[in-house]
């Protein structure tokens, strides 16, 4: 197709066709739709928070205190702005709306052959009409910008406790009764202290008790010309620690932009192994290792919102500290829930 001469009849009215176009994809912008739907949204989201909480109380999440308070906290602080808001959005967009339409009727007064330096002032014009609206939107932003952040926040940490809770009601294994999970990540074990290919994938646990790693992903079972024709999901428990035992926890982050989340424990005897080191995804490993403290410490504690059932405290209290059947001494850690342990000298078990 051969290109119009410049200042020709029809580069002018390809000018005029280009311009009407880009009045039309202005329109929405003129309205600020974008900022209205992104105040909506947060408006919705955090409407919905104090639900979401409700939902994991009603399913034992023992922690973090602070979540009701954020949520109200949160609606309070959209609720205080949505006049001012809602006031910009409509000057903003009334003020963009009237330039827009004087700009839409300039274009329709040029006619079938007008000049081109009339046509260049309106494809000026136009150019910065869309810089006003950039203006107005950020203007409008502005004022929810803040809380948008600190509610992106919040939900992402409300999607992590949903996600372990998701993860307890699906586990191949049984928590100890009064156990309480705090919190889950997608993880690989990696057995021999580095990641290699066949390491097992799975999903990490910290309860207030024990951390536990269970496998959980699809293997391949059969190949063809090194492609995978054959899956087997494979679900299985494959070790725990009780938390006392962790003697060191830290965080590291690896790879070229650091951002490769690993978590290493140092553990003490009486554990499955002398260490561990784990690939998390999708959470900080330095969190983690916060989080492990607490609960090591017991500092946790003070944010539990469902209080721990005295009487499974009492019968740790009450366990006994030989074994009655040789006399040997009980130095692994007891845990809230167990009703047995077993001797790790004579192998009996014994009843708590």
């Amino acid at each position: 197709m051969v290109a119009p001469k410049p200042g020709s009849s029809d580069e002018i009215k390809s000018k005029v066709n280009s311009l009407r176009f880009k009045l039309d994809n202005l329109r929405d912008d003129a309205s600020l739709k974008s900022s209205i739907d992104s105040y909506t949204s947060l408006e919705s989201k955090i409407s919905n928070f104090t639900i979401r909480v409700s939902t994991l109380r009603q399913r034992k999440y023992a922690y973090n205190n602070l979540l009701e308070k954020s949520a109200v906290d949160l609606g309070n602080r959209i609720a205080a702005q949505a006049s001012s808001i809602q006031a910009q959005i409509s000057i903003q967009s009334t003020r963009l709306q009237n330039s827009l339409q004087a700009i839409n009727l300039r274009l329709n007064a040029l006619g079938n052959y007008p000049a081109l330096p009339m046509v260049t002032a309106i494809e000026n014009e136009l150019d910065g009409f869309e810089s006003q609206c950039d203006a107005a939107k950020n203007a409008v932003n502005s004022l929810f910008s803040g809380i948008d952040s600190d509610a992106s926040q919040y939900d992402r940490d409300l999607r992590e406790i949903e996600y372990a809770l998701d993860q307890v009601d699906l586990a191949s294994f049984q928590m100890l009764s009064g156990e309480s999970v705090v919190r889950a990540v997608k993880a690989v074990w990696c057995k021999n202290g580095k990641e290699e290919k066949n390491d097992p994938e799975g999903v990490l646990y910290l309860t207030d008790q024990r951390l536990i790693f269970e496998q959980k992903e699809e293997i391949a079972t059969k190949k063809l010309l090194f492609v995978t024709t054959e899956k087997q999901k494979v679900q299985q428990f494959l070790f725990e620690v009780p938390v006392a035992l962790i003697q060191e926890a830290s965080g590291e982050k690896q790879g070229v932009f650091k951002n490769v989340d690993m978590l290493k424990l140092t553990l003490a005897s009486g554990a499955f192994s002398p260490n561990a080191v784990l690939h998390l995804f999708d959470q900080d490993c330095q969190e983690w290792q916060k989080t492990i403290v607490l609960v090591k410490t017991h500092e946790i504690d003070s944010l539990r919102v469902i209080p721990v059932d005295t009487t499974a405290q009492e019968k740790v209290k009450a366990a006994p500290t030989q074994c009655p059947n040789c006399g040997g001494l009980i130095n692994q850690p007891i845990l809230r829930g167990q009703d047995t342990i077993k001797c790790e000298f004579c192998g009996a078990t014994i009843r708590l």
